[in-house]
């Protein structure tokens, strides 16, 4: 596993906030495949916010991390079939 020296997203706000759009783009991107690929797994993380995203040394990779209150989806349909969460 890679070590995420920068810490998390929250801390590093102010360094990502002097990047050209184009990066924080990318990294948004990221962002969105990493929750991508945990609702594929037909889960819901349950506390997503920028404190539980890791950053490495060169902002190249991210790490979404404390997965301890995600939820299969199903948990969070209502009759209705509706998704909330």
């Amino acid at each position: 596993m890679s070590y995420a020296k920068k810490g998390s997203l929250r801390k590093c706000l102010t360094n990502i906030i002097k990047f050209k759009w184009q990066d924080k783009l990318q990294l948004l991107k990221k962002i969105v495949l990493g929750l991508k690929v945990i609702h594929e797994s037909n889960l819901t993380h349950g506390d997503f916010h920028d404190g539980n995203i890791l950053m490495s040394d060169n902002y190249n990779e991210l790490f979404i991390i404390d997965l301890g209150l995600c939820k299969p989806i199903s948990d969070l349909q209502d009759s209705d079939n509706k998704i909330y969460g």
